[in-house]
């Protein structure tokens, strides 16, 4: 049987092309020790802290990926602001992996701001984002309030800062600095 050696392709959209029959499957390999200088500091610094700087881009692509395959927890705490002109500026709690105790505080504040908003609208409008109760371990709540975050930033404290999400960013590290190759495959 005769094999022929892999051809290499260079534009991203022949990737997708050739994958397109029902009889294709590729893997998709991210090869740590292949990180330029900053991206590499970058992942290496945010696993390190569990705190990401950017969202978008190289460097918080893999670091979202690693943190996933490492099952760190992801959270984002951002208070409302009011300002003078009465115009608020939205904040977000964003979360993956909360504990009871954290959906509960984050309950808490949404029932708040669901108070207020049905409070200020004459209407009875009240946002899509607050309408359904908080479900499952991982969500986004937005925030057009200023509310006391002080229980919500505990819990989240206790989870980031707990031993086992300690060795959870520590062997993180390591895999990316060892080197490590995170793959992805398509196909049947």
């Amino acid at each position: 049987m005769k094999h022929t050696e892999p051809k290499r392709i260079s534009n991203k959209y022949d990737l997708m092309h050739n994958n397109t029959p029902s009889y294709s499957s590729a893997i998709i390999t991210w090869d740590c020790s292949k990180m330029g200088k900053i991206t590499f500091n970058r992942v290496v610094k945010w696993l390190e802290t569990g705190t990401a700087k950017y969202h978008y881009g190289e460097a918080a692509s893999m670091y979202n990926e690693i943190r996933k395959r490492f099952e760190l927890p992801s959270f984002v705490v951002r208070n409302g602001q009011s300002n003078s002109d009465t115009h608020r500026s939205s904040g977000v709690i964003a979360w993956e992996m909360a504990t009871p105790q954290l959906l509960e505080a984050i309950n808490k504040v949404r029932q708040t701001e669901l108070v207020i908003h049905r409070m200020e609208k004459e209407n009875g409008y009240v946002p899509w984002y607050l309408q359904e109760e908080l479900d499952g371990d991982q969500g986004r709540l937005y925030l057009e309030n200023v509310h006391d975050l002080s229980e919500v930033e505990k819990y989240v404290a206790e989870i980031v800062n707990s031993d086992k999400t300690k060795e959870k960013r520590k062997q993180a590290v390591e895999f990316v600095k060892s080197g490590g190759k995170v793959q992805f495959t398509w196909g049947v």
